[in-house]
Formats: C-alpha cells, sequence, structure tokens
C-alpha cells in the first residue's frame, strides 16, 4: 500500500511541475485578434495581458467614436477567447494520459 502512496505523490509531483511549466510556456505564447474587417488589430499573450492595439487610422474621427470603441472591444474579446481556447488546448496536451473525467476543470 505504501508503495502505491509514494507512486501516487510521485506523479503528483511531477503533474504539479509539468503544469508549472506548462503555465510558464502559456504566458509567453501570444495569440493575435481583429475586427472591423482588419481595421482594429490586437495582440495578448497568454497571460490576458494585452501587447498590441493597431487601429487604421481611416477609422479614427469623432464621429466613428463609438464604432471604434465597439471594434477595439469586439477584437480583445475575441483575443480573450482564443487565449482560452490555447489554454485549454496546451492543458488537454498534458493531461490526455491522467485518465480524468470529461468535466474536470483543472486550476488554473
Amino acid at each position: 500500500m505504501f508503495k502505491n502512496m509514494k507512486d501516487m505523490f510521485k506523479q503528483a509531483k511531477e503533474m504539479q511541475e509539468k503544469m508549472a511549466e506548462l503555465k510558464e510556456s502559456i504566458a509567453h505564447q501570444t495569440v493575435q485578434a481583429e475586427s472591423g474587417g482588419g481595421t482594429v488589430k490586437v495582440e495578448l499573450n497568454g497571460s490576458n495581458s494585452l501587447t498590441h492595439l493597431s487601429i487604421d487610422s481611416e477609422i479614427i474621427s469623432v464621429d466613428n467614436k463609438k464604432v471604434l470603441e465597439d471594434l477595439i472591444l469586439a477584437a480583445i474579446n475575441i483575443g480573450l477567447e482564443k487565449v482560452e481556447r490555447m489554454r485549454a488546448d496546451k492543458m488537454a496536451e498534458v493531461t490526455q494520459n491522467l485518465n480524468l473525467p470529461p468535466d474536470f476543470k483543472m486550476p488554473s
């Protein structure tokens, strides 16, 4: 019984180390997103930080303020969704051999 417990703790420690490495790796990866047919572009890293924002000068005007705000929000939200998908895909790669229930959520 103690051998099984020892193996279990060893596996848990290895998984913890893999998760820490994965978290670090994801933090340095980036995703790009755009809205308005590419008039607003953003880049976010795996830590959900906005690292770049580009706005086409053609749409910058006082008359377009609300449209521009909506396009910026849309691009950021699309980027955040992409980061979450990237995170989930990377997590699935690490946990695929663990026989976890399909609805199990790993802590982030």
